[in-house]
């Protein structure tokens, strides 16, 4: 039995509190059920507690994906690989589809928005009946015409990841998308490796993404194993981050072992909030974290001396110190020469009230 660890964070499971500012944050359940529909609802209840707002499935089967079915493959980390035939993999990982009717309005009852990746024609229906929001196109379909059309034409927001794909493969997709009547279309930079290598996740593909489609939102789709891109991504400018999410990542799946813990869930969301966050705006200017700091750490005119009355300023009169409650620095030139109109103590901030003009 697979386990369904994960830890529970908020009161209220129904009203989960979106963790993100300005991101879509996707969880990705993918083939970490096992195959299994129970434990995609138990990882239902644990996102939601989490703070979840969006959960994505995997609609297929094993006949409409590989030809080749008796290939053999193998998964996992490096010190404990499984083999097996491609067909009998997916088949072990794939959920039936009557299972999602309960699935998708699980998700619903504990307030998150669920949506599926279809690798068909046939899957696109299940998922359209199901009244998805979005649709997602996995990397493997950006060629794949009909799938492209049929989306289109479905008149839903469509987000198509464009791993193992050349900027000319995405332009096409594009392309058939927009002109099949996709109104609303989000481009996740992905590198298709699993676990995608941290050296490899060439993010500056993001700020390429924007310049090519500026008429589209751009996100990533992660598969590294740690915060860091997907943080990255965000300071890019990504507006939707797509992560594998597992109940135990010692489950024996193929995506489990590199998937991000479903504990660690609104850890990951408040990382990259506070990335976001972060980042402000192209205006300098004095943060209101900085203002007492300015008055006290920063410094102002005082006077050097005793100064009697009449006396006129000269350079030997004035010091610049701490805090800033005399003079700004730069009006040092300005007073010299001008004559005091009271006697100014040793140390006393300087201000123009103290001056004949």
């Amino acid at each position: 039995m697979r386990s369904l660890a994960g830890d529970h964070r908020h009161d209220d499971p129904d009203e989960p509190s979106d963790l993100t500012s300005g991101i879509k944050l996707i969880a990705e359940i993918g083939a970490n059920h096992g195959g299994e529909p129970e434990i995609a609802h138990a990882m239902i209840d644990v996102l939601a507690d989490q703070g979840c707002k969006y959960v994505k499935f995997q609609i297929y089967t094993a006949e409409e994906l590989v030809a080749d079915q008796n290939r053999q493959t193998s998964w996992g980390p490096t010190q404990s690989r499984t083999s097996g035939t491609v067909g009998d993999l997916f088949r072990s990982v794939s959920l039936p589809w009557e299972s999602f009717p309960e699935l998708f309005a699980h998700a619903r009852e504990k307030g998150m928005e669920p949506f599926g990746t279809p690798f068909s024609l046939a899957g696109l229906e299940v998922l359209l009946g199901l009244d998805a929001k979005f649709i997602k196109i996995a990397s493997s379909d950006v060629e794949y015409t009909p799938l492209l059309e049929a989306c289109g034409e479905s008149g839903k927001p469509v987000i198509l990841s464009l791993g193992k794909a050349t900027l000319a493969n995405a332009d096409d997709a594009v392309s058939v998308l927009e002109n099949s009547g996709c109104q609303d279309l989000t481009l996740l930079h992905c590198i298709a490796a699993y676990p995608a290598p941290i050296a490899e996740a060439n993010l500056r593909n993001i700020q390429l993404l924007k310049l090519a489609f500026p008429q589209n939102q751009i996100g990533f789709s992660d598969h590294t194993q740690d915060y860091t891109a997907s943080i990255v991504a965000v300071a890019l400018g990504a507006t939707m981050i797509e992560r594998h999410v597992t109940s135990d990542v010692n489950n024996d799946g193929p995506d489990d072992w590199f998937s991000l813990p479903l504990s660690k869930f609104s850890e990951f969301a408040t990382a990259l909030n506070g990335a976001k966050s972060s980042l402000g705006t192209t205006r300098k200017r004095i943060q209101a974290s900085e203002k007492q700091g300015r008055l006290l750490g920063t410094r102002s005119l005082f006077a050097a001396t005793d100064i009697s009355p009449d006396t006129r300023i000269e350079p030997s009169h004035i010091v610049a110190l701490r805090p800033r409650t005399g003079l700004e620095i730069r009006t040092a030139d300005g007073i010299l020469g001008l004559s005091v109109t009271r006697f100014i103590k040793k140390g006393e901030p300087l201000n123009w009230e103290m001056f004949k003009h």
